[in-house]
């Protein structure tokens, strides 16, 4: 159902009420299906190769994944399945890629209320891959405030990296 779901694929009404088991509960099984949906969703948005299946079949197992789920999981990922969902991503408008960036800096020196501001502010403008131009202005405190949340980000990756899930095979 995960997999029909990233291709576009209608999914019927109640499919996953069908597939409950007695084992385990319909918010289990909702949350299960979320996480394989977002496993394989990150996995897809990876260059190819980048992860090992030995490593991620390692990480599957630390999370207590079935065996029988991990085998079909590293078949789909692994597989010609994953050049559908590799094509399907690229034609997905949700993962437009930055083309171009241009930027610099305003100086207002003075409004129609004040005679004098000295106020800098940064104007952006981005064009996309999709040839799209999206422009937007950011005072010099809320730049920081962007430039702080991109290094937090930044460095919370590099450390989500290190984890042996993410492991490349180089």
């Amino acid at each position: 159902m995960a997999i029909n779901s990233l291709e576009g694929k209608d999914i019927p009404e109640g499919a996953l009420d069908s597939v409950q088991g007695q084992d385990i509960s319909l918010s289990q099984l909702y949350e299960s299906y979320a996480g394989i949906h977002n496993l394989i969703q990150s996995f897809i948005s990876l260059p190819q190769g980048s992860v090992n299946s030995d490593h991620l079949k390692e990480g599957l197992k630390e999370v207590k994944f079935p065996d029988e789920c991990q085998t079909d999981l590293i078949n789909i990922l692994y597989g010609p399945k994953r050049l559908a969902l590799d094509e399907k991503n690229c034609q997905d408008s949700f993962y437009l890629k930055l083309e171009k960036l241009r930027w610099r800096v305003d100086i207002t020196i003075s409004s129609s209320v004040l005679s004098r501001v000295l106020e800098p502010s940064i104007l952006f403008e981005m064009t996309l891959s999709n040839g799209e131009k999206k422009t937007f202005e950011v005072s010099i405190s809320k730049f920081h405030q962007i430039r702080y949340s991109v290094a937090s980000i930044l460095k919370e990756m590099g450390l989500m990296e290190k984890k042996k899930l993410f492991k490349t095979n180089v």
